[in-house]
């Protein structure tokens, strides 16, 4: 069975935002891996650094840094 745990933080600091995140993500759980999602603006070697220093599961993840585009095409 597949089982999922969420895990945030809004700290402003890279490396506490790490840490809450992990520990909320981890509580009464065995992960084996986890889905690390970033801001862009935050220092994404600290929030992982944050994140090792309560695990060190595999991770896989990315940052927020895209584009979206609302207004109408050119062909429009």
């Amino acid at each position: 069975m597949l089982r999922s745990k969420v895990g945030y933080s809004m700290n402003e600091d890279s490396f506490t935002s790490g840490v809450m995140t992990a520990k909320n993500a981890i509580i009464g759980s065995s992960s084996k891996i986890g889905f690390l999602y970033t801001s862009c603006v935050s220092n994404v070697k600290e929030v992982v650094k944050g994140v090792r220093s309560v695990t060190d599961i595999p991770l896989i993840g990315c940052t927020s840094s895209c584009l979206l585009y609302t207004s109408p095409s050119p062909r429009d």
